[in-house]
């Protein structure tokens, strides 16, 4: 119950993003590869916002939204990440394939940030485990290179 709370929260989370964000989605561009237990996925429909929060104050700071799909496919990924971080640190991570509920990372997945934000482009790479009720899959070769 609380996994599909989560999955019910982010998608609405991301939609409110979606709607109060003052980018034009029609600009993002790029693409997200990986392997899950070994077949090969490609994400190349992205969606980027960028939402500030604490304006204004000593602690203000922008996350980055990235909404990744692929037109041919019911896979998709949400990600996000605090522009200027590369700390290798993500504060959400959801892979779901075929319109389940989403796969949860565990302690052994990786995400190394190589660019954020910089010239409006994020990329790096991923890999892990991922885990939901129907059991666990494995992340491998995960990379992206995102300009938005």
């Amino acid at each position: 119950m609380k996994k599909i709370f989560l999955f019910i929260a982010l998608v609405s989370l991301t939609f409110t993003i979606n709607s109060c964000s003052h980018q034009d989605d029609n600009n993002s561009k790029g693409v997200i590869t990986f392997k899950v237990d070994g077949v090969q996925k490609t994400l190349n429909k992205i969606i980027v916002n960028e939402q500030k929060y604490l304006e204004g104050t000593a602690n203000e700071y922008t996350q980055i939204v990235i909404n990744a799909s692929n037109k041919n496919s019911a896979d998709w990924m949400i990600f996000s990440v605090k522009k200027g971080n590369l700390e290798d640190t993500i504060d959400d991570f959801i892979y779901a394939t075929d319109l389940d509920t989403g796969h949860d990372r565990t302690d052994n997945f990786a995400f190394h940030i190589i660019t954020n934000g910089e010239d409006r482009k994020i990329t790096g790479t991923f890999s892990g485990d991922m885990t939901n009720g129907a059991g666990t899959i494995s992340i491998s070769e995960g990379s992206f290179n995102i300009q938005y």
